[in-house]
Formats: structure tokens, C-alpha cells, sequence
């Protein structure tokens, strides 16, 4: 109807705020699918003095403000900026996405675990947290790999949608993929169709502009 357009098109042009850390994390797939809508979003850091339960939130973030919308949930804060983002697409293609968004997270979440284990800061803790991280690569990258297009992308739009670029986060967002398939020695000629697909998606109009500037995605807060 003309009044869902008009409603689309005021939220487009409306900033939002995104409560995170200056880094990739939890919230890169999330400034990246507003990135490729045009959507902008203000960094609003971690202040101290936020209400995190008006957004459902009792202590997490990310969290995004957006108009009268308060809520928390990286996940489906992704999906809510799709929708921006990729007004056009059927369910089945937003299934897909959201699939992919999901599968982000619990990539992340397996590193993450490792990352944050005390054992890894011990010595000879690296060594064993490669082999750690080589697990969760090898359990996830396969499946991917497997599901990624050998052309264009996922839901056959001449743009990458959430699915597309959730797997260039997967592949080279530095903190904490990119460090997590580092140090697990990831071999990229292994999962052909999945590299191929970040590098198209890293490459398109709507990711290379946001890419160039962007110091979160590849931000490396702890060093590593």
C-alpha cells in the first residue's frame, strides 16, 4: 500500500543508533547489511548510563535505536535491517538469509569459546586453541561451502543480500573470523565457492564503498 512505501521510506532515511564496541564482533553483519541498504548507522559506543531492558536487553548489546523501535538481539537486529535493506525479496530468499545469519552465529559462537577460555591464554594455549578453532572451522565451513553459489549470489539478485554477506563476515572480518581462521590455518582452496563468494560480495557496489572505510571490520581489539 502507499502508506507501507511511505513508512519504508521514512525509516530509510532515518538514522539509527547502534549501541557496540568500536570493533566487528556481534554487531559487523549488522552495520555491513545497513551499509548495502544506505541506511546509516550512528555509533553509539557502550555509555554507561543506557537503559539496556527498554530494549530487551538485561546487560547484552548489540542494541539499536531506531525511530520509536528500541530492541536487542543481534540476530534480529540483522533481519530488521534486511528487511530495510532488501525491500524486494520472498519469503523463501529472507528464509535464507536469516539461515545464514544464524549460521554466523554460531560459527562465532565456537570461536568465541575459545577465544575467551582461560586455557588460551596459558602456555602452549595457542597451539591447543588452533586445534580448537580447526574444529569449529571444519564442522561449518564444509556445509557452507557446500551451499554457496558457484555464481552471482545466493538469492539471484545482480546485489549480495544478508546471506552473502554474512559469509564475507565469515571469511574476513577480522575480530573475530579472520583472526579465528587464521590461527586455525584455514586453507581457503578447500572451500573454493565460499572464498569466491565473499570476494564477489566484498567487491560489489554495495560493499566496497563501506569496506574501504570502515575501521570495525577490521578493527583487532585484542591484538591477536
Amino acid at each position: 500500500s502507499s502508506d507501507l512505501v511511505i513508512v519504508l521510506f521514512v525509516l530509510l532515511i532515518m538514522a539509527a543508533t547502534l549501541y557496540y564496541w568500536p570493533a566487528g564482533g556481534r554487531a559487523e553483519l549488522i552495520r555491513c547489511i545497513a551499509a548495502a541498504g544506505g541506511i546509516e548507522l550512528i555509533p553509539g559506543g557502550t555509555p554507561a548510563d543506557l537503559d539496556k531492558s527498554e530494549f530487551g536487553s538485561p546487560s547484552g548489546i548489540p542494541l539499536l535505536h531506531h525511530g520509536d523501535l528500541k530492541m536487542s538481539q543481534s540476530t534480529a537486529i540483522e533481519n530488521y535491517m534486511s528487511l530495510l535493506s532488501f525491500p524486494d525479496l520472498a519469503p523463501q530468499q529472507r528464509a535464507r538469509d536469516a539461515q545464514f545469519c544464524c549460521i554466523k552465529e554460531d560459527v562465532m559462537a565456537g570461536m568465541y569459546k575459545v577465544f575467551f577460555d582461560p586455557a588460551t591464554k596459558e602456555e602452549g594455549g595457542k597451539e591447543k586453541a588452533a586445534v580448537s578453532l580447526g574444529a569449529v572451522t571444519s564442522k561449518w565451513y564444509p556445509v557452507i561451502d557446500k551451499l554457496c553459489p558457484a555464481d552471482g549470489f545466493f538469492n539471484g539478485q545482480a546485489y549480495p543480500t544478508a546471506a552473502d554477506i554474512a559469509v564475507m563476515n565469515i571469511c574476513d572480518a577480522v575480530w573475530c573470523f579472520e583472526v579465528g581462521n587464521r590461527w586455525a590455518k584455514v586453507d581457503w582452496a578447500t572451500y573454493p565457492k565460499m572464498r569466491a563468494l565473499a570476494t564477489r560480495t566484498a567487491e560489489s557496489a554495495s560493499m566496497k564503498p563501506y569496506l574501504e572505510k570502515s575501521q570495525t571490520f577490521k578493527a583487532n581489539p585484542m591484538g591477536l
